[in-house]
This record gives C-alpha cells, sequence and structure tokens, in this order.
C-alpha cells in the first residue's frame, strides 16, 4: 500500500501476485464466486456479515498488535493512510 495521489481516496492497494484470482459478482440479493469453471452463490447478507466480521478481526489486530517498526519511509505513509482511512470507515 503505498500514497499515490492519482488514486480516488490517495491510496493505492496492489494486487497479490501468489494468490487465487476469482471473481466476485453481486447479482440481486447474491454473491457469485467464479473461480475457472465452479460458480458458487453465497446470500448477500451471509457474505456482508462474513466479510464484515473478518474486517473486524483483522482491525482487532491491527489495533492490539502494536508498536509497527516500518522502517522505509514510503511504506509508513502508506500503511499510515491506509489506517487513517479504515479507522475512519470504522467510526460510520
Amino acid at each position: 500500500m503505498w500514497v499515490e495521489e492519482s488514486e480516488p481516496d490517495g491510496l493505492y492497494l496492489g494486487g497479490c501476485d501468489i494468490g487465487i484470482d476469482w471473481t466476485i459478482q453481486h447479482e440481486a440479493d447474491t454473491v457469485v464466486h467464479k473461480i475457472d469453471e465452479v460458480s458458487v452463490e453465497t446470500d448477500s447478507d451471509v457474505w456482508r456479515k462474513a466479510v464484515s466480521q473478518f474486517s473486524d478481526n483483522v482491525f482487532d489486530f491491527f489495533m492490539t498488535a502494536w508498536p509497527k517498526r516500518i522502517a522505509d519511509k514510503d511504506d509508513l505513509k502508506g500503511f499510515e493512510l491506509f489506517m487513517s482511512l479504515w479507522i475512519n470507515v470504522e467510526s460510520r
């Protein structure tokens, strides 16, 4: 994550080149997950609750796993912006 003025919120989050890429489509009351020839549908409310709970767990970890020691100044700026944006979302 890096500070990038051309991004809408000023933060660039790059992709992961070692992960599994799949498609997520929101359709009416379902979320459709597709990878290769496999497709799985999930109820939108169930998906939203699962993603929110996971996000809350990661946020709690970040808030308790302090202090952070980030040596690279650009990485530190990106992390600080990321956390400030996340805290603003959490406070809504």
